[in-house]
């Protein structure tokens, strides 16, 4: 029988820049930091202890973790010591070193600390997107038959590559959104190339295709769509029967919907000043600047001139 002690709940930074810069600085770990520390812990961009993102933390032995959300999935990769697992009707699997584990969001788990621990933590709603080869609903046909264990999956070359460097970027402060979504597609690209399909079905199985909810196949897809007809069909609905299901889920109309998913997307885009306005006209479908213009004051509510102008040195006005 496994005695729970402490649990360990990791919070949200405060949002006030001065204590989330403070706090960074005196829990960062001795490793070289990045140039220019206090620049990258203002940027727009910054995740100081995101919800969505890698983190590296060490959990003591004899404490539990906990998480707060339930709307995420994870991935556990123990770097050193030994966890001890409870997931479902999976009591008591043991993890240890050079081993990880994927847990999907709204699952009953604990996880316990046999030894100290030393972790990488991956927290994610919605995968990042990648080609179609990559996808995990390409595996959904392989479920049919497939007899489901709950089992870690060993951390092998090239992936433990990987996981030395990703250490060495959190250690020193480094946690741009980017990046975070960066390192996730090129994980799930490791995924790919060096696991079996076998394997792959087994770890993910509570996550691929047979098993979406129709909020996750939305998600997934909605980029990728500019009118609610294409948006259904690649959801795999005829157009009534995805706006009654939409309706449903989300409380709002899906043409209303695309529309701010859009508004948000081609403000963010503004916002980066590395990208040229062309860039961004051609990525959204706009024929001239001057529809884009007005697009912009309708849904977003200023030029893009002038959105793009409110950004001065890492600070929106």
């Amino acid at each position: 029988m496994i005695i729970r002690h402490m649990c360990v709940v990791i919070p949200p930074l405060p949002k006030n820049s001065f204590m989330k810069i403070y706090i960074m600085k005196q829990q960062m770990r001795q490793a070289k930091r990045v140039n220019y520390l206090d620049e990258h812990l203002n940027c727009l961009f910054y995740n100081g202890n995101p919800e969505i993102g890698f983190r590296h933390l060490t959990l003591q032995k004899g404490k539990t973790w906990c998480e707060l959300s339930a709307k995420n999935n994870y991935f556990f990769f123990l770097l050193e010591g030994a966890l001890i697992v409870d997931f479902n009707e999976c009591v008591g699997y043991e993890v240890g070193k050079g081993e990880m584990i994927y847990l999907p969001r709204s699952a009953d788990f604990k996880i316990f600390a046999k030894e100290s621990a030393d972790l990488i933590i991956l927290s994610y709603g919605i995968p990042v997107q990648l080609c179609d080869k990559l996808s995990l609903s390409q595996l959904g046909a392989f479920i049919t038959d497939f007899k489901y264990e709950f089992k870690s999956l060993d951390i092998r070359v090239p992936l433990d590559t990987f996981l030395k460097l990703l250490v060495k970027y959190l250690d020193s402060g480094m946690s741009c959104q980017h990046m975070h979504e960066l390192k996730q597609k090129e994980l799930f690209l490791i995924l790919r190339a060096y696991y079996t399909k076998e394997e792959k079905v087994n770890f993910f199985y509570h996550s691929i295709a047979a098993s979406l909810t129709f909020k996750d196949k939305v998600m997934g897809v909605y980029l990728e769509a500019r009118t609610v007809q294409e948006l259904a069909d690649k959801c795999g609905y005829g157009l009534k029967t995805f706006q009654r299901l939409f309706y449903s889920c989300f409380s709002e109309v899906p043409s209303k919907w695309l529309m701010k998913q859009k508004a948000q997307h081609v403000k963010a885009r503004l916002l980066d000043r590395d990208i040229p306005i062309k860039v961004i006209l051609d990525e959204f479908g706009f024929s001239t600047y001057a529809n884009f213009c007005n697009y912009c004051k309708r849904y977003v509510g200023d030029t893009p001139r002038n959105i793009r102008e409110s950004v001065t040195l890492g600070f929106r006005k």
